[in-house]
């Protein structure tokens, strides 16, 4: 009798699960059959990547193994349709090839493309835009969008290279003859435990030579090298 009832019971739970899988099967397949494809397709992507990843290290280091013209010309194919990580690599590495050249506005664009670039992490983005307002300020030119240029890193404070952009707008001022300015910018980053040991050095050093007065060489020449140390 016990075996009676239950092979009653194992087809009434059969004949449940065929109704279930007549309704709603078609959907638990296509639900399967998504989740399958999008593992294959993750896997596929990842291992797309980190070949093309390999793939961009390995021109990047050929690269590298040149040099003057025939290394730029390697740089560029990296530029054009390379990972994000060694796109603006090629781009730091041929901004400053280019400004050795004195190629000074081709060296910005490259590096505004890095700014621009979405996909590249913010420090990466602020580094490349503090690059380029030294050497607009340095070489005088594009002097109109230089203060916005700065005043943009200078609007995030938990930015990786917030300091190194007040140090930038301090150098700018006293350019300007606006020693008060700067040497507001400066004693803010002498007091502050979060720049860099190198950054607050300099700031006092700065600081030393605007109370001496001879403050016009030294922006010069603060200039000459931009620096990116904190």
């Amino acid at each position: 009798m016990n075996d009676f009832i239950t092979e009653v019971k194992e087809d009434l739970k059969r004949e449940r699960f065929e109704k279930i899988f007549r309704e709603y099967g078609k959907y638990i397949v296509f639900i399967s059959l998504t989740i399958v494809l999008s593992v294959a397709a993750g896997t596929w992507y990842k291992h797309n990547k980190i070949s093309k990843q390999e793939a961009d290290g390995e021109s990047y280091r050929q690269a590298l193994s040149k040099y003057g013209d025939k290394q730029l010309a390697l740089l560029d194919p990296i530029i054009d349709s390379g990972t994000v990580g060694y796109r603006n690599l090629a781009r730091f590495k041929k901004a400053s090839m280019l400004f050795l050249k004195n190629e000074f506005e081709k060296s910005v664009e490259l590096l505004d493309a890095i700014t621009s670039d979405s996909q590249a992490p913010e420090y990466v983005r602020d580094l490349a835009a503090i690059r380029a307002a030294s050497i607009l300020m340095n070489q005088n030119y594009g002097t109109e969008s230089l203060q916005s240029r700065i005043d943009t890193l200078l609007q995030n404070p938990n930015g990786a290279w917030y300091f190194l952009a007040k140090e930038l707008s301090a150098l700018y001022k006293i350019k300007n003859q606006d020693i008060e300015g700067a040497s507001l910018l400066l004693n803010q980053i002498k007091s502050s435990h979060h720049a860099g040991p190198a950054l607050r050095e300099r700031a006092e050093k700065i600081l030393t030579v605007l109370q001496q007065g001879d403050y016009k060489s030294h922006a010069s020449s603060a200039l000459d090298t931009p620096k990116t140390g904190s």
